[in-house]
């Protein structure tokens, strides 16, 4: 099993709010993708601290560019499944695709060994342990997002994932991640998450991935435009 379990389910959650948590930029798609509204975001307002409490530090050196890495063949190739299977709504290691009805997982799976609903990530989400996956679902039991833990996804480097896809269409990040997105066919997005880069490893390994359905989000009823990411 790897690493990534270690971490608590609300920071892996966490995650998955990229529109209410991350900080990034965004890019026009195709021309045939229709872009959704952006969706609202909460803004937080803190107060400064006095300037006499600041304390004095030297800068934060910034990371030394790597030099980019062209995927091998094996690599190559596990970067071809990934998104073939995502053009599909799927993950290279489960079965059940973008759109699937929740309680047919459950019926299937049983049921997940952790669960939240988060209401800034527009659904609830279950993590199955075992099956390196968790799924988020909106109220209607339906799979917006499908998200994949496999052992194989640490053999991808940021740069090679670049150098196979070419510029991310989507960047974002957390104060420990690195999230870059792309287009995924006109219907899905593919999101990919890793340690955000440091002077001592600027070019790091991909952590995990998921497939997401922005749609799957949309709550008409409530004029909520849901997430574009």
């Amino acid at each position: 099993m790897r690493k990534t379990h270690a971490k608590t389910f609300a920071a892996l959650v966490a995650l998955m709010m990229i529109p209410a948590l991350m900080t990034g930029c965004l890019v026009e798609g195709p021309a045939d993708v229709p872009s959704p509204s952006a969706p609202a975001t909460a803004t937080l307002t803190l107060s400064p601290l006095p300037t006499a409490a600041l304390p004095t530090a030297a800068p934060t050196p910034a990371p030394t560019p790597a030099a980019a890495t062209t995927p091998d063949a094996a690599q190559k190739a596990l970067l071809v499944q990934i998104r073939a299977e995502a053009e599909k709504g799927k993950t290279i290691n489960c079965e059940y695709p973008l759109k699937s009805n929740m309680t047919a997982i459950e019926d299937d799976w049983g049921a997940p060994d952790f669960s939240e609903y988060v209401a800034a990530a527009k659904g609830e989400y279950a993590l199955y342990e075992t099956r390196d996956t968790a799924f988020g679902f909106n109220k209607g039991a339906q799979v917006f997002e499908v998200r994949s833990f496999d052992e194989r996804l640490g053999q991808l480097r940021l740069s090679a994932v670049k150098n196979e896809y070419g510029a991310p269409p989507h960047e974002a990040a957390t104060p420990t991640d690195m999230i870059i997105g792309y287009y995924a066919g006109a219907e899905y997005r593919l999101l990919l998450v890793f340690p955000k880069p440091t002077p001592e490893d600027s070019d790091p390994l991909l952590d995990h991935y998921s497939v997401f359905y922005p749609a799957g989000t949309v709550n008409m009823m409530a004029d909520d435009p849901g997430r574009e990411w």
